[in-house]
């Protein structure tokens, strides 16, 4: 299961640095987010990652 993969990841003392952040409106009141930055865990060093992701209103009629 996702908890316990992460879990043995063994993260600690993780840091981000947020460098950019691109968002855009879509179709039906969405909106599309793009992240860059940088990841370090454990005093190694940084890594840079890059996220792209999509939110969208939660459907609002009443049954």
């Amino acid at each position: 299961d996702i908890h316990h993969k992460v879990l043995s990841l063994n993260f600690s003392e993780c840091h981000t640095k947020i460098r950019h952040v691109d968002a855009h409106a879509t179709l039906s009141d969405g909106v599309v987010v793009q992240v860059m930055g940088l990841l370090s865990n454990s005093g190694q060093p940084e890594r840079k990652f890059m996220q792209t992701f999509v939110l969208a209103p939660e459907n609002q009629k009443m049954k």
